[in-house]
């Protein structure tokens, strides 16, 4: 699937205001890095692993996300680096994969030594996404207001491999 595609896709799709202008632009972060690993023009891109409708629907419930929390500001932890060998259509690739190094450059990664690929490009797009790709390791002080976890199918020894979010309201009084 190209990437010219899966953006005409989004665009048509009857979502709700801002979801596919943000999925698009979660898409399109994706395609400008994979451009660059290829030396193409990003209208020529082709996408191989994030081609699968998983990775679609990932990127369209982030721009859902996104469109919901408009103004919202977003911190992370450093990323768990992996290590090995990953693979893809052109066969294997080191850890973490050329176009999620090339969409983190900036961000903050530690080696919490468990191997494989830790972050994907369809996750470092939404992380820089949300992140303007100006990544906040420290969130100000706030109020916890909820948190939500997601889990992948990936099993890790001693490892969950879970997705925690915490959200937290800065505004609230006395902070």
């Amino acid at each position: 699937t190209t990437y010219r595609a899966m953006r005409d896709l989004l665009k048509r799709a009857p979502l709700l205001e801002g979801t596919a202008e943000a999925a698009c632009a979660i898409l399109h972060r994706i395609a400008e890095a994979e451009a660059q690993v290829h030396g193409i023009p990003i209208d020529r891109v082709h996408f191989h692993e994030i081609a699968d409708w998983d990775a679609l629907m990932d990127v369209t419930a982030a721009g859902s996300i996104c469109a919901a929390l408009s103004g919202a500001t977003f911190s992370l932890a450093p990323l768990p680096l992996g290590g090995g060998l990953v693979d893809t259509a052109h066969g294997k690739m080191p850890v973490p994969a050329p176009a999620t190094a090339l969409i983190l450059q900036g961000f903050d990664w530690h080696d919490d030594g468990v191997p494989g690929e830790r972050v994907t490009p369809t996750g470092a797009a939404i992380l820089a996404h949300v992140t303007g790709g100006c990544p906040t390791v420290s969130r100000p002080p706030g109020r916890l207001r909820g948190t939500g976890s997601g889990a992948g199918t990936r099993v890790m020894k001693g490892l969950p491999n879970i997705l925690r979010v915490s959200v937290f309201d800065t505004d609230a009084a006395g902070f």
